[in-house]
């Protein structure tokens, strides 16, 4: 899971619009991405291409046409994995940066994230045993839904460069904690999150951290492939 801003900022994923992360993501296994600030400095045609050619699903449930307030991306994804079923919502920057492509800011905007969850959040529990949410919104946002909203879970935060070495807890009165969790920007840290749930979807313990990947770590030889071709690439 991603929570925003992956499909752009670096020379080899802008050269490549985009395509060359999906492909990277399609190898790791992705289960789903959110949007983020950076990712909205594409134009949407470009976005939409990226979803088509992605194996998972790029989510925002509060990035909307101007014109008629519809989604333009699933607002959520339900998998389904050690006999539970866990939503996944994505949460895009609110209001739309500034920087946005020019054309994202004429046409689309950004609903209140809270009311954009609220609209859905019913139907969720009933379809989810756990809710997780790939947010970009920021950390005063992602602390307001953690504790207003008592179905989500976790968080998974993006954009607020606040790195969390280990999980936040947001305490919340007479309802199971929620976790707060954010990793470092451009890959340097991989986040891993360990959750026990109790029968009834409560968090029972968990436990995470950050996993440094530097260059001790072996590089993927598909991945590697893939990158060392777009390089050449950038080189003509």
């Amino acid at each position: 899971m991603d929570a925003g801003s992956a499909l752009s900022g670096h020379y080899d994923t802008e050269y490549s619009k985009g395509e060359i992360m999906i492909k990277f993501m399609n190898l790791l296994g992705y289960d789903a991405i959110s949007l983020g600030s950076m990712d909205l400095k594409y134009k949407m045609d470009e976005l939409l291409d990226l979803n088509d050619k992605a194996e998972f699903p790029i989510l925002s449930a509060n990035l909307v046409s101007r014109q008629d307030k519809s989604l333009v991306f699933d607002a959520y994804t339900i998998i389904e994995t050690s006999g539970r079923n866990i939503a996944i919502i994505g949460i895009s920057p609110y209001p739309l940066e500034e920087s946005s492509e020019s054309d994202n800011i004429e046409k689309y905007e950004t609903i209140d994230p809270i009311e954009a969850i609220n609209k859905i959040i019913d139907d969720l529990r009933l379809k989810a045993n756990i809710i997780i949410v790939l947010s970009s919104a920021g950390r005063e946002i992602d602390e307001k839904i953690a504790k207003s909203i008592d179905a989500v879970d976790i968080i998974v935060a993006g954009s607020s460069n606040q790195i969390t070495m280990e999980p936040v807890v947001i305490k919340r009165e007479e309802k199971s904690d929620a976790l707060i969790v954010e990793s470092q920007v451009l890959g340097k840290k991989l986040g891993k999150l360990i959750v026990k749930f109790s029968s009834v979807g409560k968090i029972k313990e968990f436990e995470g951290e950050l996993l440094k990947l530097d260059p001790e770590v072996e590089d993927d030889p598909e991945i590697a492939k893939i990158l060392n071709e777009y390089l050449e690439q950038m080189k003509k």
